[in-house]
């Protein structure tokens, strides 16, 4: 963002954040997808304060929406979909995600198989990578394994056994906050 800028388009959180002279006006929009996030617009003595405010705006959001949280780990109903909103499942991972809330629990192999991959360590990988973004845009923390490293799946389901997420027939329970917000959204 170059300092005295008079139109920046900026991704924040899931959002894009839209600045430019209104009227002469430093004024930042916030959007989610295609559509306004907030009515209000967000007015500064430059661009960059102006995305500054905007910023905060789409904090406090989350921060709000954070206390309802039934886990750190697990989003609100509507924190998921403003999540997929801002980022959609792709095909591998919607094939994931459809077979996952129709079965409610899946091995680590079924996931994979339901989105066409030989190997449990696919599925592990793509769900894994789906529900790092979706921590990122929503900051959840996800689990971490004894070694400090995270469960990026988590924040999408729960495991069911007591050890070995990393195993082929691990067993996931998916939130049923993100069933929700995927039904909301007509995705499944």
């Amino acid at each position: 963002m170059a300092v005295g800028a008079t139109r920046i388009e900026v991704p924040y959180r899931g959002h894009k954040i839209v600045a430019t002279l209104f009227k002469g006006e430093p004024t930042a929009a916030i959007y989610l997808g295609k559509t306004s996030a907030s009515a209000d617009r967000f007015k500064g003595p430059t661009v960059e304060e102006a995305v500054s405010l905007a910023k905060r705006w789409v904090d406090k959001k989350y921060e709000v929406s954070a206390a309802a949280r039934p886990a750190p780990h697990v989003a609100t109903v509507q924190e998921y979909v403003d999540a997929l909103t801002a980022r959609p499942p792709k095909d591998n991972e919607l094939a994931m995600l459809k077979a996952h809330v129709k079965h409610q629990i899946l091995t680590a192999t079924q996931l994979a198989h339901s989105a066409g991959y030989q190997n449990y360590s696919s599925a592990n990988v793509h769900y894994g990578t789906f529900g790092r973004d979706i921590s990122e845009i929503l900051h959840l923390k996800p689990k971490e394994r004894a070694d400090g490293s995270l469960i990026w799946t988590s924040v999408l389901a729960h495991g069911i056994d007591a050890e070995g997420e990393l195993s082929p027939e691990y067993r996931w329970q998916i939130h049923p906050q993100l069933v929700e917000a995927l039904n909301r959204l007509g995705i499944c």
